[in-house]
């Protein structure tokens, strides 16, 4: 981990919303860095960084990719 920090607090009492930066490290001196912002239980965003070119990898939440079986990936 190489930070967390408090984006934002909220009033009455209810769960802060929370920055995390990690650093992936390779043998090779590729990898990246991840960055999650989270309030309680809730991950709000997820991003990676790559190292060698400073391209940004946005993640998001598919809800619909979950069945009774598990998850299906490839139904889109």
């Amino acid at each position: 981990m190489i930070k967390e920090r408090e984006v934002r607090r909220v009033k009455g009492g209810g769960p802060s919303e929370y920055e995390a930066q990690w650093e992936e490290i390779t043998s090779g001196g590729t990898g990246g860095k991840y960055i999650v912002v989270s309030q309680g239980a809730r991950i709000n965003e997820f991003r990676y960084i790559r190292k060698k070119d400073g391209k940004q990898f946005k993640f998001e939440e598919d809800l619909e990719a979950w069945t009774e079986k598990g998850c299906e990936w490839n139904r889109k």
